[in-house]
């Protein structure tokens, strides 16, 4: 066994178990304005064929099936998210590698990602996530909670989201998405959002999640 076949023995777990919690919190991050369009249909898509290589590998040998049975059509119906998310469950909720905490971030990512497969971000969106955040408030003291409950704290003051605040908070997101699994968001298309909306104080560094 060479020295890479050998690290990816040891790291294999964690990859694994990091794709579930991203993949839910995908899964939920699309569903939050509850309409999936077809950019998201893609990016879901995508993304799963990013992570074929474990479609061998329990549990992604009964989550990918699913997967692709909803997106045959290029719609996810509400229940058949509800599929998803719960064959997800079943398997992040017992034996998982990571803590808790952990855990939880990742799926704050994946759902971040889901929410901007689409390019954009709706009050809808934003309102559930500002839920999400007070119902999971055992993350504080983490990155990004903190600089989200912060932004959205902010956002939500007045009860009005303007076109800034939202662009402002694609901006922070940016910064935590990982771009090389995504098949419809690139990198550099956000450039002039983030010169334009600072998030240099909230994003001083972004620690790998």
């Amino acid at each position: 066994m060479n020295a890479e076949a050998d690290y990816r023995m040891f790291t294999k777990p964690a990859e694994l178990h990091k794709a579930i919690n991203t993949l839910r919190g995908i899964i939920a991050g699309i569903n939050t304005d509850t309409t999936v369009a077809e950019s998201e249909i893609q990016e879901l898509t995508h993304w799963c064929e990013l992570h074929s290589h474990f479609r061998d590998r329990h549990p992604f040998s009964e989550i990918l099936p699913v997967i692709e049975r909803a997106c045959e059509d290029g719609t996810i119906t509400d229940e058949e998210s509800k599929d998803i998310l719960w064959v997800c469950s079943s398997f992040a909720d017992s034996g998982a590698y990571y803590d808790s905490v952990t855990s939880t971030i990742q799926f704050l990512s994946g759902m971040i990602h889901g929410i901007m497969a689409d390019g954009e971000i709706s009050d809808k969106e934003i309102s559930a996530l500002d839920s999400w955040i007070k119902a999971n408030d055992f993350l504080s003291g983490t990155y990004p909670f903190d600089e989200l409950n912060s932004l959205l704290g902010s956002i939500m003051a007045d009860r009005k989201i303007t076109e800034d605040e939202k662009n402002t908070l694609l901006a922070f997101f940016s910064n935590i998405i990982e771009f090389k699994n995504s098949f419809n968001l690139i990198e550099r298309d956000f450039a002039d959002l983030r010169e334009k909306y600072s998030v240099d104080g909230i994003c001083a560094s972004c620690p790998e999640i």
